[in-house]
């Protein structure tokens, strides 16, 4: 990309929520390079996501001073997009949820014209708070604005066919990366399975935990899982691992200093989810060339293939994943890496920042040049 006059910029005003702040801080300072960007990043009440750099780019955080539900939080927000309303941009970028009041307000204020949605939620499933009311949200939003991005291919796709008269474009998430592992080693000869991230019941943690001890003698002496997550269930989990010594859980929230070591002493990311938008987990293990073990559901299948870069198995069956662990286990070196050169291959054609930026810009320059 080139640098262009900043009088000539088209003048883009970027609204991030705290919980999405891993999704845009990749892009943001890289599209400043060609648009002027006005970047803010809205975070919440007693929020305890960090946000410690922004890649060199500057943006204003605005707290909120109310949880998501407070009626009080209406006014917060229509002081802050009157704000935003006289900056005159040509495109507000939103990368907010905002349930229940935000999208009702912007709508009132800003108006649809020209505004971009990052629709990260597009179809329910169990893991959804409040699903009922959060649907209807979503379908709000959908038939009231006009622009959309989409972060899935099958997403696209359906959402697509369900609102035909919308203006949408596919990105995938960026690779997440969290720094440098430096130099490392396992503890043990051991294959390390890894499954990260907050654990949720549509994550089916539960039937990885029973997968891996369903694992014979011979093969689960050469493997170890390790489960690395906050949890508000962990007695539960707890319970079914037992004191199986194959089995290591760290139930917190990991502090972004010790992810890189995580992942880098992994071989594979198991991801045993029975549904899916998409997966941040998925795109930090690809950030640091781990192969991803997943259930066959589009959100994955779209971004692993089978027996290359990565292997699936059938959504919800145990044994289906158990055969799937010793077949990772028993891969040869040469094997292993073969995959991983594979992967590498995959992600630069798919997933660099460089091929990311340009749908992006793409999408801008058709709306903006309207």
């Amino acid at each position: 990309m080139l640098e262009i006059d900043k009088n000539t910029k088209k003048k883009i005003v970027w609204l991030t929520a705290d919980y999405f702040i891993d999704v845009d801080i990749p892009i943001v300072p890289k599209l400043a390079i060609k648009y002027d960007i006005r970047w803010y990043i809205i975070k919440s009440k007693n929020s305890n996501i960090e946000i410690s750099t922004l890649d060199g780019a500057k943006a204003e955080i605005i707290q909120l001073p109310y949880s998501s539900k407070n009626p009080m939080l209406i006014f917060t927000y229509y002081k802050m997009l009157r704000i935003i309303k006289k900056i005159q941009a040509d495109l507000i970028y939103v990368d907010i949820v905002g349930f229940p009041f935000f999208h009702p307000i912007l709508l009132q204020i800003i108006g649809p014209k020209n505004v971009i949605h990052a629709a990260h939620n597009v179809l329910p499933y169990n893991g959804w708070p409040n699903k009922k009311a959060f649907s209807t949200y979503i379908r709000y939003v959908f038939n009231n604005f006009n622009n959309f991005h989409l972060f899935s291919k099958h997403l696209l796709n359906y959402f697509d066919l369900k609102y035909n008269n919308k203006k949408t474009f596919y990105a995938p998430l960026s690779l997440k990366n969290y720094g440098d592992p430096g130099i490392h080693s396992n503890e043990d000869d051991r294959v390390e399975f890894l499954f990260f991230g907050n654990v949720k019941l549509n994550k089916r943690l539960d039937l990885l935990i029973n997968a891996f001890k369903a694992l014979p003698t011979e093969v689960k002496s050469r493997a170890m899982l390790v489960i690395a997550g906050q949890c508000d269930n962990q007695e539960y989990y707890r319970q079914l691992i037992s004191n199986d010594e194959h089995i290591k859980a760290d139930f917190r929230r990991i502090p972004d200093i010790e992810i890189p070591l995580l992942f880098a002493r992994s071989k594979f990311l198991v991801l045993p989810y029975e549904n899916v938008a998409q997966s941040g987990p998925h795109m930090i293990a690809y950030n640091y060339e781990v192969p991803v073990i997943a259930t066959d559901i589009q959100g994955f299948s779209e971004r692993v293939i089978d027996n290359e870069t990565g292997f699936l198995f059938e959504v919800n069956n145990s044994k289906k994943l158990t055969e799937v662990l010793i077949k990772a286990v028993m891969l040869t070196e040469q094997d292993y890496s073969e995959m991983k050169e594979k992967l590498c291959e995959q992600i630069k054609s798919d997933f660099k920042t460089e091929v990311i930026l340009d749908k992006y810009e793409s999408f801008f320059d058709s709306i903006l040049d309207n």
